[in-house]
């Protein structure tokens, strides 16, 4: 819901790089199989709360009932958005037990990969069934500072940056719950997400 209302109508764009942080600690949290359920009721909340809209929107195109454009959209979350969240999700918890200071950038890694697989994938092999709405970096649209990185990296690179602040506002608050925070640990690893986005910062300037 954090992360939804960084996009319209509400588009308060710094929630997406905070909004994915609690997800991702519940994953930490969970257990192994319970991730890419997890996965896939974020997907499917986020996808409900941000684009509730197109239901009503197809029911109107085909001149059908709202039940009908209900189906349509949770048909199209079934295929097209929630598996990619769901093998997320599976990816970052078997990260997450591997690895430790490089999970954040893992994590942005992995982010990136399944909105480029549910967004690029099946288009790039002549398919028509992908989904490139509501990625992460479209949240930064009203920040032109920001989105001057896109020349270079597209919208994923702005996903990854607010992925990897997020990661690591997770990785934090975690450690500091179980009372295993460093200062010099967590300053050094603010510092790996927040140096990049200076820089794109910068950048645009």
């Amino acid at each position: 819901w954090l992360t939804a209302l960084a996009f319209p109508e509400s588009r308060v764009w710094v929630l997406a790089w905070i909004g994915v942080a609690p997800f991702l600690a519940a994953l930490r949290l969970s257990g192994v199989r319970a991730a890419p359920w997890l996965g896939a009721l974020w997907a499917l909340v986020f996808s409900v709360v941000v684009g509730a809209w197109l239901a009503d929107g197809m029911a109107f195109y085909f001149e059908q009932p709202r039940w009908f454009g209900w189906l349509c959209f949770l048909a199209m979350l079934a295929l097209l958005v929630m598996p990619w969240l769901a093998l997320f999700a599976a990816v970052y918890r078997a990260f997450a037990e591997r690895f430790e200071f490089a999970l954040p950038l893992l994590a942005a890694a992995a982010w990136v990969a399944a909105e480029w697989g549910r967004g690029a994938l099946f288009t790039a092999a002549g398919f028509l069934m992908s989904n490139p709405w509501a990625l992460l970096g479209y949240a930064q649209a009203p920040h032109e500072w920001l989105v001057q990185i896109l020349d270079l990296t597209g919208v994923y690179g702005l996903s990854f940056l607010a992925l990897l602040v997020n990661a690591t506002l997770s990785d934090v608050a975690l450690a500091a719950w179980r009372g295993t925070l460093r200062e010099g640990r967590a300053a050094a690893a603010l510092g790996l997400a927040l140096v990049p986005t200076l820089a794109a910062l910068a950048y645009g300037r």
